[in-house]
């Protein structure tokens, strides 16, 4: 199955993260992620950071399938629930809602996970391999029938 962006947008650099999102956005989103998630505030940065990343490679790579970690996953989650903001940035980053439906079935999310850590870094983004690493991850997939959307369970 493949992403299909809605229309053509214009690729983000991916050495130019830190304008994906404003400082105050991600400072907020850091704070929610490690209380949600229990987790250190260094860690929780680089969550959203991997997962805002994720994100603009998304929306500069329709038709390519995303699995991110859970370490990313948690970041995503986060984003997701400011809806308003996640919003305009999917607009912005995409050409349309990023959309994240969970499914069943992930018969090796480790390989898939991997894949997308290694088709990230073979297009030149950041990518922080502890991170992706973990043997655990969300299975995530397009479906045909929607624009640009992921499709992920745990």
């Amino acid at each position: 199955m493949t992403i299909t962006a809605a229309r053509a947008v214009a690729p983000i650099a991916a050495n130019d993260l830190r304008n994906l999102v404003s400082s105050e956005l991600f400072a907020r989103l850091v704070r929610r992620t490690a209380k949600e998630h229990d987790l250190s505030e260094e860690m929780a940065q680089r969550s959203v950071a991997q997962a805002v990343m994720m994100l603009g490679a998304i929306g500069d790579n329709p038709g390519v399938t995303f699995y991110p970690s859970v370490a990313v996953d948690h970041g995503w989650h986060t984003f997701i629930l400011d809806t308003q903001h996640y919003h305009k940035f999917c607009e912005r980053v995409a050409g349309t809602y990023i959309h994240h439906n969970p499914i069943e079935g992930a018969t090796d999310g480790g390989a898939l996970m991997r894949r997308t850590a290694n088709f990230l870094r073979e297009h030149g983004y950041p990518v922080d391999d502890d991170l992706w690493a973990a043997v655990e991850s969300v299975h995530c997939s397009g479906g045909e029938s929607c624009d640009n959307t992921i499709r992920c369970s745990s």
